[in-house]
C-alpha cells in the first residue's frame, strides 16, 4: 500500500471492503459488508492505508456489531472508537480506550461486551464481579508445581502422605530463599493476560480489586510476583446504576483509565419487537471474522500517528479542560450560565464564597490525550485526516462526564432542579451543561486571541 494522497471515489472504496459476508444459517442468506453510507459522495481524500484500515477493521466492526445488537448506536460507536484509539500512551506503548456501558439489565451491554471477540481473533477474558471478587482472579496467580521433572524432589517429599506436607512446604521455603522459586511455582494467568477483557457488573467488586486494574489498563503491563509482563488489553466494564446493594463507586483512579463511560438508553416498541424476531434463531448469524488483534494494534498505530491534530486546536483542548476545571474564573461562563434559565443555579452556586469546593475532580493529562484519540476516531470515521473542533465538541460528553465530580449539595440541588431521580444521570447531566458552556466559551476566547 502507499502513503500517498489520493482522492479515493466509492467505486475504489468498495475493493477495500471485506470479502467475507455475514451469514443467516436459517435463512441461507448471505449479506456482504455494505459500503458505509457516510461514506463521502465526493470520495474521501486520504491515504490508500488509511481507507485499507477503516474499511477492512473500522466500519465493519460497527456493521456486524449492529447485525447483533438492536439499538445503541452510540454503544457501538464508542466501542469501535475504544478498540481502534489511542487511550493512555507513554514511550513504550500505545494503548486502547477503555470503555464503561452503564444502564438498566438487558439493554444489551454485556451480549455487545462479548461480540469484538466474534469479529476478530484474539484471547477473550470475561470475569462476573462480585463483592468478593479478589484482585489474583483478575491478575491471576502461582501455584505449586508438582508436574515438571524439576520437582520430582519435591514431589517425593509429600508422596502419598499428607503429614510430609510440612516437610515438602520448608524444602520450598529454603529453594525460595535461594531464589530458586520461578522453578517450583507456576503462573496461572486471569482473565487481564486476555487481549479482551470484560469486566461484569463491575462496580461490585471491592477498591482493592479496582486497584488490580489500573495498571493493565493504562501501562499495558502486569507486575506479579516482582516479574513484570507485557500485555495489550482492550477493557470494557459494564454497571446496572439501579443497583444499590454490595455496589462499590468506581475510584477516581478507575474512571480516569476509561476512555469513554456511555449510558445504554432503553427501548421503543419497534426495538422489541426487532429483538424478538432477531433473537428467535440468534444462534444462526454467523458473522466473519476480519482480522486479528495485531490488525488492530497496526491501525491503531498509524491512525494515532497520521490523523493530524493542529496545534490551534490542541490548544482549544485545554482551554476547555481549564474552564471545565473552574467555571467561576471565566466570566464568559459565568454570563452564559447566568442567561439561561436551564443553568441559573450553577450561576448562583459558583458564584457563591463556597465555590472552590463545588467541583472535586476534573479532567487532567490523561483525560487529554484520551479526549484527542477519541477526536482523531471520529475524524476516521468520517474520512478525514485531521481533526475539526466539531470533532472534538462531539465526544467531550462521553470523554469527560465521568471524571467530573461534584459536591453533594451542588448535585443534589441540581437533580431536583432537572426531576432525575438517579445519581449517575444527575451526574452525567451537569457535567454536561458545564461541557458545553464550557466549549462554547473557549472557542469564542480562542478566535478572539487569534488561534
Amino acid at each position: 500500500m502507499t502513503s500517498r494522497y489520493h482522492r479515493f471515489t466509492k467505486e475504489d472504496a468498495e475493493t477495500f471492503l471485506p470479502k467475507d459476508p455475514v451469514v443467516n444459517k436459517h435463512t441461507e442468506k448471505t449479506t456482504r459488508i455494505p459500503l458505509d453510507p457516510k461514506f463521502p459522495e465526493a470520495g474521501a481524500y486520504c491515504t490508500e492505508e488509511q481507507l485499507a484500515y477503516t474499511l477492512r477493521y473500522v466500519y465493519p466492526s460497527i456493521f456486524c456489531c449492529s447485525q447483533l445488537l438492536v439499538g445503541q448506536k452510540s454503544l457501538i460507536a464508542y466501542t469501535t472508537a475504544g478498540l481502534f484509539g489511542t487511550g493512555d500512551r507513554d514511550p513504550h506503548h500505545l494503548g486502547a480506550g477503555h470503555v464503561h456501558y452503564e444502564g438498566p439489565p438487558g439493554t444489551g451491554k454485556t451480549y455487545l461486551g462479548t461480540t469484538p471477540r466474534r469479529i476478530f481473533s484474539c484471547d477473550f477474558g470475561r470475569i462476573q464481579c462480585v463483592a468478593d471478587t479478589i484482585p489474583s482472579d483478575i491478575l491471576g496467580s502461582r501455584v505449586i508445581d508438582f508436574e515438571t521433572n524439576d520437582n520430582a524432589e519435591m514431589a517425593q517429599l509429600v508422596g502419598d502422605d499428607p503429614s510430609e506436607f510440612m516437610r515438602a512446604a520448608r524444602f520450598i521455603a529454603r529453594e525460595i530463599g535461594k531464589g530458586n522459586q520461578q522453578k517450583y511455582y507456576r503462573l496461572i494467568k486471569g482473565p487481564a493476560f486476555s487481549d479482551i477483557t470484560l469486566y461484569d457488573e463491575a462496580n461490585r467488586m471491592p477498591e482493592r480489586s479496582q486497584s488490580a486494574m489500573l495498571e493493565p489498563m493504562s501501562e499495558d503491563q502486569i507486575t506479579l510476583f516482582g516479574e513484570t509482563i507485557p500485555v495489550s488489553v482492550f477493557a470494557i466494564l459494564t454497571t446496572n446504576p439501579h443497583e444499590t446493594g454490595s455496589v462499590v463507586p468506581f475510584g477516581k483512579a478507575l474512571r480516569d483509565r476509561l476512555m469513554f463511560s456511555i449510558y445504554a438508553e432503553g427501548f421503543k416498541a419497534k426495538d422489541y419487537a426487532e429483538i424478538l424476531k432477531r433473537t428467535q434463531h440468534a444462534e444462526d448469524i454467523e458473522l466473519p471474522v476480519l482480522g486479528t488483534m495485531k490488525n488492530v494494534i497496526t491501525a491503531r498505530r498509524y491512525f494515532h500517528h497520521n490523523i493530524a491534530i493542529s496545534d490551534e486546536n490542541r490548544l482549544f483542548i485545554g482551554a476547555i479542560l481549564e474552564r471545565i476545571k473552574s467555571p467561576w474564573l471565566f466570566p464568559g461562563m459565568m454570563r452564559r450560565f447566568a442567561d439561561d434559565p436551564k443553568t441559573a443555579l450553577l450561576y448562583k452556586l459558583f458564584s457563591g464564597r463556597e465555590r472552590e469546593g463545588q467541583i472535586s475532580g476534573a479532567v487532567e493529562g490523561r483525560g487529554a490525550t484520551h479526549l484527542e484519540g477519541a477526536a482523531r476516531m471520529l475524524a476516521v470515521f468520517n474520512y478525514r485526516t485531521y481533526v475539526t473542533r466539531d470533532d472534538i465538541i462531539k465526544v467531550l460528553p462521553p470523554v469527560c462526564a465521568h471524571r467530573m465530580d461534584f459536591a453533594p449539595s451542588l448535585l443534589a440541588q441540581y437533580m431536583y432542579e432537572k426531576n432525575i431521580m438517579l445519581r449517575s444521570k444527575g451526574n452525567r447531566a451537569l457535567a454536561s451543561d458545564i461541557i458545553k458552556a464550557a466549549s462554547i466559551d473557549a472557542e469564542r476566547a480562542t478566535d478572539t486571541d487569534g488561534t
